[in-house]
């Protein structure tokens, strides 16, 4: 123990040495620097750092799994070999989860802590490499920097001089993943070739790295053949396989020809199959970068390797990399062992490997450590210290919504000592047992059927665990809920409860929130498009991951009531999320409910049917016993004895059928007892209607009850509700509410004499009352079996006319307020700039149902004009009390950006709110259509653009026509509405505006649509906007047009900017788009003109983008044509040595007797080839 203070004492000392003597101060600020090294990093002080730590621990360093940023992933024995050898320094093992089956070699490379695992011997494919990535991936949750280096079978070609040992990196110039993922059939013939895929990109900060050290090569040597000298120090034995093999056993042959059958080497190969190939000057492995195909078997065919190559741009032929690619994105390096035909041998495959990982070491020197020390976990802990709590209290915020756990709150607690055998029961005591783990994966399913009582059953485990959470535990729940809004019955909001829950329940978890990648994420978008579905599951993935000894319990309820698909998507994320958690040892617990739903399964579970449980009878037994209102102990006996055989579990059944019968008895009637439990149908679906159709009384109430149930927008509160119905009722005699004469007892009796008993009012959280069917499946019965027609079979009862009640509910309402004069500057609400308790607080608590009637009225109207219900004489009346609206409008309206003013037109607020069937009626009533300077957006069509609502645009523009549109096309900014769609990436409505006469040449814009187009890559948008501008023509090929043509081009010309500023076709050329750039090109784009003194080729050929070169060559590019500094692409290459680049722009026509310093061009190459350094 005593050494060990010692050797602190003194590593502490060392470092802070150091850190003096590389200028850093003792200050908060410098030691807060020190941790960003992200942002100044300094790699000479970390080797320094580094140093000394070896100097005290010793040769070999212990760290933790955190500290490894590098994961490196071998499929071969070979290549594990190699991928050792490239380690500066070995540490040593760390103890492994029992679940991780991996073998790990550690290490470090530079600055960077290195771990290193391989597939199992004799076993590769995707398959095997996906299990080895998981638990790599679960095991070292920090890794950042992802790599899969190894060898693989080259696809040379004509313009392809890849050679055996040279090295192919995952990258491709049209900015799509580097790898795809290939099905193989019979690959050793013609065979099949099927693609199943393009998978994800590694991570941008590593192909950062590789575009940096790229541009290194084109500046310096590689130092990959250092790397591999210093490596022949390493290998002690056999050390001569893993060095070049020689250029007389590099044989390429013909791809017709195929390798004699049998024969274990080429020595009897036809050697005048033989490919010829000019010498190369040296040995040294060069590096290309381009697609890599993966598969689970081996490319063996000439002819099919060619001709996929030919057809996908294939550098490389593969195995494993594409079981990475899903969950471990990682950059894929392999070295060229053979040339995936028949002619494979195993020759080649240690120095491949060798060249490969030499590859890699030289990437992972040029990449700065994320941490600025050897092993910091206090470091981690520091840096996230330092982040402002404020901060990550913003970052969640947009993650919580509005009832984001009423339904947890509105559902009823279990009766007296129900549900307490759940906890006891043996599958619920084996699912938190850690032994079965492995069988069940920490999954537990109730299922059972409508109304048997899931719910509550889940509420109450929930609320046991809660309580009782044992150490270092959390508990989350969510459950679904049909009857809420969009988040309360979606996945997405259900990710969104759970991680919010997690990271403000485990707050170190807050960590992840600092992981580069989502910081980067978080920082690049507004707070509205912050957290988008891939994003929330990535951080809880993250979180779930960094656990630690922590254990989580989630509760998730009534995935029946989630769209069914989202479901299944959500149970597949779970689904992995357990297969990891095993492999990882980390304690995740989730308790699903639902009904019995046979196309929603997960593998590994514990499951049970509620009603099939001896402890739910058990319940059901209790409850009759408890709220039954028994005469005699006959009575308690077969009566009770019937209810239960009847009820088949269904704990809702017993419910209503209990309080049927108390109403039985309480009229003294006990012989009508068992005639009336007789009489009542076993279906719960029956039962409703059998409650519904017992008498005649208050049907209009019920239908009312019924329809604002089903229909409206949200859950009304009770005293809402009561002023609902009686605003459809009775309107004339419709008072303000006073409370001396409505107490909340009569709202509460009101919801269940109007209902007859079939909704009922809860509280929800914020203890509100709202009122809500007494379960899900009373809407299943009105809306799934006929309900309403059973109930009311003299009447047709559509949904149109549904809504058309529900708005003249409202629009009575508004006229019955006896309103006091109001602004159209109040609000209610107490954040924005009035308070409410001058206005507010007393107009609501006068007015209840105003709010939603105010906020609601058109949308009803809109559903109802949607089914072909006639609005007309609405809107002439609402238009005539439009200014009274907006008041109201703005009173009830949180954001003062969503006000309207006293001026705004009906036209203008239904674009805005796109009520598109209301406002192609209102334009009948109404054709004129104004700007609106005053309002937010000026047009009602950049209204109902920027909200998203497409068809009421459509229908704008439409009645517009081209004539009148175009003072429409602009905001108030003076931006136009074509670039906001370009920008946004809406391909719909940039078509939609086109068609309507906006004009992408806008002289008076400020930003050009095409260009940003371009820049994104947007194909689509991309021809729409040169289809529109139909050409982009040069001055020499303007003589060739037609009248009509010319016309069209100064109409629509692109080339009328600076010279200065990139042209369609720089940009797309700059951004490695080449379908674009052959898009712009075919509308005539001049393909050498010089933009910043540079011609397209010029920067084609900087980026070593070949596709671009091919095209703008296609397409008429000079390849003589010169930069601004007189300089062409073959003087470029001859300067570089680029033997393949040299050649292929000399096969496109270059002048080869153009001069050069000089002499001609061809002799300078020649003379530089006699110092070695020439490419001819």
């Amino acid at each position: 123990m005593e050494d060990d203070s010692n050797a602190s004492q003194l590593m502490a000392g060392s470092k802070k040495r150091l850190r003096s003597q590389v200028g850093n101060s003792d200050d908060d600020s410098d030691k807060y620097d020190i941790m960003r090294t992200e942002q100044r990093p300094n790699y000479t002080a970390q080797l320094k750092i580094r140093k000394l730590d070896r100097e005290v621990r010793g040769p070999k360093v212990r760290l933790e799994h955190r500290d490894y940023k590098v994961g490196w992933v071998a499929a071969l024995y070979t290549e594990l070999a190699a991928a050792q050898a490239m380690l500066d320094n070995v540490h040593e093992q760390l103890p492994m989860n029992q679940n991780d089956t991996n073998l790990y070699i550690f290490g470090e490379i530079g600055v960077h802590n290195v771990v290193i695992a391989c597939l199992p011997s004799g076993q590769y494919g995707t398959a095997k490499a996906a299990i080895v990535a998981n638990n790599m991936r679960w095991s070292f949750p920090s890794i950042t920097v992802r790599l899969m280096v190894g060898i693989g079978g080259g696809a040379p070609r004509e313009r392809v001089d890849l050679r055996l040992g040279d090295v192919v990196v995952s990258t491709s110039a049209s900015g799509s993943p580097g790898v795809i993922q290939y099905d193989f059939g019979k690959t050793e013939q013609e065979g099949l070739f099927h693609n199943t895929g393009v998978l994800n990109k590694p991570a941008e900060a590593l192909l950062t790295a590789v575009t940096k050290l790229r541009a290194s090569h084109d500046l310096k040597p590689s130092q990959m053949p250092s790397i591999l000298a210093q490596m022949k120090r390493v290998i002690r034995k056999d050390v001569n396989k893993y060095l070049h093999q020689g250029v007389q056993n590099d044989r390429l042959y013909d791809a017709e020809f195929d390798h004699p059958k049998g024969k274990s080497s080429c020595d009897q190969c036809d050697s005048s199959k033989l490919v010829d190939r000019s010498d190369r000057p040296d040995d040294d492995p060069r590096v290309f970068y381009g697609t890599i195909v993966s598969a689970d078997q081996v490319m063996k065919h000439g002819k099919t390797r060619d001709r996929i190559a030919q057809e996908h741009d294939v550098l490389c032929f593969g195995v494993e990399a594409a079981g990475l690619m899903d969950n471990f994105p990682c950059l894929v390096i392999r070295g060229i062992c053979d040339y995936s035909d028949s002619h494979k041998l195993k020759d080649w495959q240690p120095y491949a490997a060798a060249t490969a990982a030499a590859y890699a070491k030289e990437l992972l020197m040029t990449i700065p450590s994320q941490e600025g020390q050897l092993s910091a976990p206090e470091t981690i802990e520091i840096r996230r210290d330092l982040v402002s709590p404020e901060r990550r209290k913003r970052i969640l915020a947009p993650l919580k919504f509005d009832q984001i756990d009423d339904r947890v709150a509105s559902i009823k607690k279990a009766h007296g000592k129900t549900c307490d055998w759940i906890t006891r029961h043996p599958k619920y005591v084996k699912w938190l047992d850690s032994k079965y783990v492995g069988d069940h994966h920490g999954f537990l399913w109730i299922s059972g059927k409508p109304g048997a009582g899931k719910s509550t059953i889940m509420k109450f485990a929930y609320a046991r665990a809660k309580r009782r959470p044992g150490p270092n535990a959390a508990v989350l729940s969510f459950f679904f809920n049909a009857r809420g809004g969009v988040l309360e019955r979606t996945a997405e909001g259900m990710h969104r409860s759970l991680i919010v829950q997690l990271l403000e329940t485990v707050p170190r978890l807050q960590g992840v929130l600092e992981d580069r990648e989502i910081r980067d994420h978080l920082d690049a978008n507004s707070e509205a498009e912050r957290w988008s579905l891939p994003l929330v599951r990535d951080v809880f993935e993250r979180a779930i991951s960094q656990l630690g000894s922590d254990q989580i319990t989630c509760f998730i309820d009534a995935l029946d009531e989630c769209a069914e698909y989202e479901a299944q998507q959500m149970l597949n994320f779970f689904e992995d999320l357990g297969q990891c958690a095993v492999q990882s040892d980390t304690k995740l617990f989730v308790c699903f409910s639902s009904r019995h739903y046979p196309s929603l399964d997960i593998r590994h579970k514990v499951k049970f049917a509620l009603e099939d449980q001896r402890g739910h009878d058990e319940d059901l037994n209790l409850y009759v016993q408890n709220t039954l209102n028994y005469r005699t102990p006959w009575q308690e006996t077969e009566i009770t004895a019937q209810i239960l055989q009847n009820a088949s579990g269904v704990f809702m059944w017993v419910v209503l059928v209990v309080e049927i019968l108390n109403k039985v008895i309480r009229t003294g009637r006990i012989h009508e007892i068992e005639e009336r439990l007789e009489q009542l149908p076993p279906e719960l679906s029956k039962l409703f209607a059998e409650m519904l159709g017992k008498d005649d009384d208050h049907m209009r109430d019920l239908l009312l009850s019924i329809q604002w149930l089903l229909f409206g927008t949200r859950p009304l509160t009770a005293d809402e509700y009561y002023a609902a119905i009686v605003s459809g009722l009775k309107p004339v005699f419709f008072h303000e509410t006073d409370p001396e004469r409505v107490v909340k007892q009569d709202f509460e009796n009101f919801v269940v004499n109007s209902s007859k008993g079939l909704a009922e009012t809860t509280k929800t959280k914020s203890k509100l009352a709202i009122v809500q069917f007494i379960h899900e499946s009373v809407r299943d019965f009105f809306l799934k079996d006929n309900g309403l027609k059973t109930t009311f079979p003299d009447r047709v009862i559509t949904e149109g006319q549904c809504h058309e009640q529900l708005k003249e509910c409202c629009h009575e309402y508004i006229k019955a307020c006896s309103l006091p004069t109001i602004s159209t500057k109040q609000s209610v609400h107490p954040k924005t700039y009035l308070s409410p308790k001058a206005l507010g607080v007393s107009l609501i608590g006068k007015f209840p149902f105003l709010g939603y009637a105010t906020t609601q009225v058109l949308y009803h109207s809109n559903a109802a004009a949607k089914m072909a219900i006639p609005q007309d004489q609405f809107l002439e009346e609402f238009a005539a009390s439009l200014e009274n609206w907006i008041k109201l409008n703005n009173l009830f309206e949180r954001y003062k950006t969503c006000h309207y003013t006293s001026r705004a037109s009906l036209t203008y607020i239904l674009a805005n709110r796109g009520l598109d069937f209301l406002l192609k009626a209102n334009i009948r009533r109404d054709p004129l259509i104004e700007i609106s300077p005053e309002e937010r957006y000026g047009s009602p069509v950049a209204a109902a653009i920027d909200r998203s609502h497409f068809r009421a645009a459509e229908i704008l523009l439409l009645h517009l026509g081209k004539t009148m549109a175009n003072k429409h096309l602009r905001t108030k900014k003076g931006s136009t509405l074509l670039y906001g769609a370009v920008k946004k990436g809406l391909p719909e409505v940039v078509e939609l505006l086109l068609a309507a006469g906006a004009d992408p040449n806008d002289s008076e814009a400020k930003e050009d649509p095409l260009h940003h187009a371009v820049v994104q890559g947007n194909e689509t948008i991309v021809k729409l906007l040169l289809f529109r501008t139909f050409c982009i023509r040069t001055p020499k090929a303007s003589t060739d047009e037609s009248k009509d043509q010319k016309q069209l081009r100064l109409e629509a010309n692109y080339e009328h900017h600076d010279p200065t500023r990139p042209s369609p076709l720089h940009i797309a050329v700059g951004y490695g788009h080449t379908r674009i750039a052959k898009l712009i090109l075919e509308k005539g784009a001049d393909a050498d003109r010089l933009i910043a003194g540079k011609p397209p080729l010029h920067i084609a050929v900087s980026k070593g983008d070949r596709s671009c070169m091919d095209v703008l060559l296609e397409n008429g590019a000079n390849p003589d044509q010169c930069d601004s500094y007189g300089i062409n692409v073959l003087r470029q290459a001859v300067a570089k040595h680029d033997l393949p680049l040299a050649r292929y722009i000399i096969e496109k026509g270059a002048d080869v007797n153009q001069l050069m310093d000089g002499v001609p061009v061809l002799h300078r190459a020649v003379f530089s080839s006699r110092y070695g350094n020439g490419i001819i």
